[in-house]
């Protein structure tokens, strides 16, 4: 073996120890801060983190599910509650309609002239008010309680059939009875338009006000055929107030089916429908309001003309009244459409819901699972790194011994160990006489790892020669008293050539005539103890 060290250590203080792996421990610590899954603690810190990471996800999609839901149904609400409103609007649209017709028979029946042939036909419009009346989902009653017979549906009844059985003892005038009727239908017409409004009726808010713009114009329509009436029965009108009240209905009458016509295109669209076949009829009623405007029938008045103008002016209203209907029914089917795709949804979201409901304690569970796999596998992946660098440790050791230090370091990092050549060394045999025998029965031990320390290699190995001579005097062998180890050494200084042989079992070699001379040297030394060290020194140091 070489030796060419500076210093030379005592027999038992030469053996290598690798530095002790620290990389687990010092992981282990700073890991168990930020959540170890090797340990409790760090388990449920993991266990809250990957839940976080799991349920952030699914926490968003329940309120995104939630809130389309919660959209959803506030429109379901809304599309029942407009629907609500538009079967009100219908049956106070009804109403209206058989009030008009109740008024303007009950103004034609008190003139003059009609009230011997018009009496059975007033008593007929009682019962088809009566019934209309009757349908109203509700009694509206918040602006007209300071009417008493407002304040609930019975009273009006009873209000309207006192007036109708006193009809004939009121000594009312036509003009009377009109404004009569007409402020119950203004109340009515307050209603509607209390019950429509665009922040309950959403987006079919234009057409609910284009249906309500047609009740209205059928309103004044329904004055403009009374007054026209009045006019035709006495042959001019009783008075300028009357003739400006005609004039103003039928003018407001005109306007308001027009703005119901820009709010919607459908009526536009139904109007047209309606109408068609009936040209004839908007010519003479064109012609008969031109007439009744100039005011020029000269006082002569006319029951027959009276009742024309009435039945052709009534059929105008049925083809409004049908329009109105028609448009209400459009209204009603887009309800019933948005309410079936909100209903769609509400199913779809809920299935959603329900199974995202069932979902989180399964995706939860899972978490907790894999968890607790992590933890086993991480407990499992310590213990195996500990094992490993327990048998790193021996490896190294074992290796250390085989091989110079540097040289087993350069072969740990898989660097290529070229020849090298040393110019001047010293070799050194020794040889312990008997120790085939010794160490059948006791253990060996093997000493020494060189490194280069210029040209002091000689006088080392000489001062480790007399060491070894000095502890082997000391030496006993305890289960063989009496028996001493004696050391034969061989010396010799020169050029050697030095490299590591086999890759699976490694050696480190010597090679050269130094290696040579020294082994015959110890081979044919003579064997010693400390006695005759210094004559052993002498001719084995060279």
């Amino acid at each position: 073996m070489i030796d060419n060290r500076k210093t030379r250590k005592k027999p038992h203080q030469r053996t290598h120890q690798p530095p002790v792996h620290k990389s687990l421990d010092h992981f282990c610590c700073s890991s168990t801060l930020s959540g170890n899954p090797i340990t409790s603690s760090g388990k449920r810190k993991q266990l809250v983190k990957m839940t976080s990471i799991v349920m952030i996800p699914v926490v968003v999609l329940t309120g995104l599910t939630a809130n389309t839901f919660f959209t959803t149904f506030t429109n379901y609400i809304n599309s029942s509650q407009i629907r609500d409103i538009l079967l009100y609007s219908v049956e106070l649209g009804k109403v209206i309609h058989f009030l008009q017709e109740e008024r303007d028979m009950s103004a034609l029946y008190l003139s003059d002239l009609g009230r011997s042939r018009s009496k059975s036909l007033l008593l007929q419009r009682y019962p088809e008010t009566d019934r209309a009346l009757e349908k109203l989902p509700f009694w509206t009653s918040g602006p007209t309680l300071t009417r008493a017979e407002f304040q609930s549906k019975d009273k009006f009844l009873s209000y309207l059939n006192r007036h109708r059985y006193e009809l004939d003892t009121l000594n009312q005038t036509v003009t009377q009875e009109l404004e009569m009727y007409t402020s119950l239908i203004r109340v009515f017409i307050t209603w509607l338009y209390s019950a429509i409004t665009e922040a309950q009726s959403g987006f079919i808010w234009r057409s609910l006000v284009a249906y309500q713009e047609v009740i209205i114009a059928k309103e004044y329509m329904g004055l403009e055929r009374a007054l026209g009436t009045i006019f035709y029965m006495e042959g001019r009108f009783p008075s300028q107030d009357i003739y400006l009240w005609f004039s103003e209905s039928q003018d407001v009458a005109n306007e308001t089916f027009l703005s119901a016509r820009r709010y919607s295109d459908l009526v536009a669209a139904l109007y047209n429908k309606n109408i068609e076949g009936n040209e004839m009829l908007l010519v003479v009623l064109g012609r008969m309001r031109a007439e009744i405007r100039r005011n020029d029938r000269g006082g002569i008045g006319s029951f027959k003309t009276a009742e024309f103008w009435f039945n052709n002016m009534t059929r105008y209203m049925d083809l409004l009244l049908e329009t109105q209907r028609e448009l209400a029914v459009e209204i009603t089917q887009v309800l019933d459409e948005r309410q079936e795709s909100n209903l769609q949804k509400m199913v779809a979201i809920s299935v959603v819901f329900v199974c995202v409901f069932i979902l989180c304690p399964v995706i939860i569970y899972a978490v907790y699972s894999l968890t607790n796999e992590i933890q086993k596998y991480s407990i499992t992946l310590a213990d195996r790194t500990k094992a490993l660098n327990k048998e790193k440790k021996r490896t190294d050791t074992l290796l250390y011994q085989m091989l110079p230090k540097s040289v087993a370091d350069q072969l740990k990092r898989n660097e290529v160990v070229t020849a090298e050549n040393f110019t001047e060394s010293t070799i050194f045999f020794s040889d312990i006489q008997g120790f085939t025998q010794i160490s059948a029965r006791s253990s060996p031990i093997q000493p020494g790892v060189p490194k280069k320390n210029g040209k002091r290699h000689a006088a080392e190995i000489g001062t480790m020669a007399l060491d070894l001579l000095d502890c082997i005097r000391r030496l006993e062998i305890p289960h063989l008293p009496g028996t001493k180890f004696k050391l034969r050494i061989g010396c010799h200084s020169g050029p050697v050539v030095t490299g590591v042989v086999g890759s699976k079992m490694p050696r480190y070699c010597l090679f050269g005539e130094t290696v040579s001379i020294a082994a015959k040297m110890e081979s044919l030394g003579k064997h010693n103890s400390y006695e005759g060290q210094y004559r052993g020194k002498a001719s084995n140091i060279m």
